[in-house]
């Protein structure tokens, strides 16, 4: 009877384990590309972060926003219990440039940027922005992760396709 006993509570605590280490985010399943809000891509992509299997991320901003001047970040990133740590090294910035009238119908703002050339500013500092992150309920396969307050849906397994 004991022996029964033991193996039940074996099998049992292997079945919670199991369960509690496939509920969280894992160095293996944040690889690819994650969009915040909503699966669907269009003509560009919103806010979006890039994953790679080396460490490596880029965030990239809201490509529909034709008046901003970062356009992305880029550095390594670390995964630490419910924490998601970047340490940026870099970012993405828009200079020069004029201010025109928006396209009706296509972009979404009136007055926009044009014309500006990318130039990559280094990051002085070392400290890490930490986030917290957890997995959030999956409907149809589609994987999901909250970051902070925006949710995030994986739109590629591959981080190098948009």
């Amino acid at each position: 009877m004991k022996k029964r006993y033991v193996y039940l509570l074996i099998i049992f605590n292997l079945c919670f384990l199991r369960n509690l280490s496939g509920q969280g985010i894992t160095p293996s399943s944040i690889i690819g590309v994650w969009q915040v809000s909503t699966i669907k891509k269009g003509s560009t992509l919103l806010a979006h972060y890039q994953f790679f299997k080396d460490g490596k991320f880029i965030y990239n901003f809201n490509g529909y926003d034709d008046r901003g001047r970062i356009t992305s970040a880029e550095g390594l990133y670390k995964l630490t219990g419910n924490k998601l740590l970047l340490y940026i090294k870099s970012r993405n910035e828009l200079t020069g440039g004029e201010l025109v009238q928006g396209i009706e119908g296509f972009q979404q703002e009136e007055i926009v940027l044009k014309n500006t050339k990318t130039i990559k500013i280094s990051q002085a500092s070392k400290e890490p922005i930490e986030l917290i992150i957890e997995p959030c309920k999956m409907k149809n396969s589609i994987k999901c992760m909250k970051v902070q307050n925006n949710v995030y849906y994986q739109i590629s397994k591959n981080p190098e396709l948009k």
